[in-house]
């Protein structure tokens, strides 16, 4: 068991939309500090708001739950006081009824590194100019690749690569799980970027892995996803950038 120490930078981009449906958010208690990256789903009513509710019921959750050991039992109850606050909100705004997020999660307790993810904003752990783990997206695409529906190759022309198949919502939150991650061998220098789909139609884990190899301050490397990303994405981009230090 150890307590780490790092440096952190985020941004957040409204892009080529007409408003930013991305929300982030970062806290810290002691020794243990989440850091939390959403999306609306888009298409959906209120893709803003249920992004921010999930993010500051949250940190709700976490300040309340500060001694809990972080496994998926503590983000199965955290979900469910997110589904109460959206049955809430759709209480009182009956139009936001189908609103749903995307979900990233991590969070660096002295056990290691926890991640959960649903939808298909991602979360890359990189080490020594390689990726230690990445999410995989929770959609369409990639249950039709699992069932030998389709091939990789023929997904990557598929006009469905936007369809996610799990979300944070008040009608599916019940069902679907979150994915789940301990990294517990973490070490000084390794880098935890969460990011919504924005940036990854606009970078691919090898320009990820090239970026951040070019760029090991995570500022400058903040700086040209951000440039890259506003030259080539068609949605809102955001994203935290955790870097494990040693001061």
């Amino acid at each position: 068991m150890q307590t780490f120490r790092y440096n952190i930078v985020s941004f957040s981009q409204i892009g080529k939309r007409l408003r930013n449906e991305d929300h982030l958010i970062t806290g810290s208690i002691g020794d243990i500090s989440f850091f939390m990256v959403c999306d609306g789903v888009g298409g959906q009513a209120n893709g803003d708001i249920a992004s921010r509710l999930v993010c500051l019921t949250f940190q709700d959750f976490f300040k309340d739950h500060a001694n809990r050991e972080i496994n998926e039992s503590y983000m199965e109850e955290a979900l469910a006081k997110i589904r109460v606050a959206f049955e809430a909100h759709i209480s009182r705004h009956p139009k936001s009824q189908q609103m749903a997020t995307t979900l990233t999660l991590a969070i660096l307790h002295p056990a290691g590194v926890s991640m959960f993810h649903l939808g298909d904003s991602r979360i890359y752990y990189f080490r020594n100019g390689k990726i230690c783990y990445q999410t995989r997206d929770h959609s369409l695409i990639n249950e039709l690749i699992d069932n030998n529906i389709i091939t990789t190759e023929e997904a990557n022309g598929s006009n469905q690569n936007h369809i996610i198949t799990r979300a944070v919502s008040s009608i599916s939150s019940q069902s679907a799980h979150p994915s789940y991650h301990l990294q517990s061998d973490v070490q000084i220098g390794d880098t935890i970027f969460l990011c919504t789909d924005g940036v990854t139609e606009s970078l691919s884990a090898g320009a990820l892995i090239d970026l951040f190899t070019e760029h090991p301050d995570i500022t400058d490397a903040a700086h040209q996803i951000k440039s890259i990303c506003a030259q080539h994405s068609n949605d809102n981009y955001s994203g935290i950038i955790v870097q494990i230090s040693d001061m």
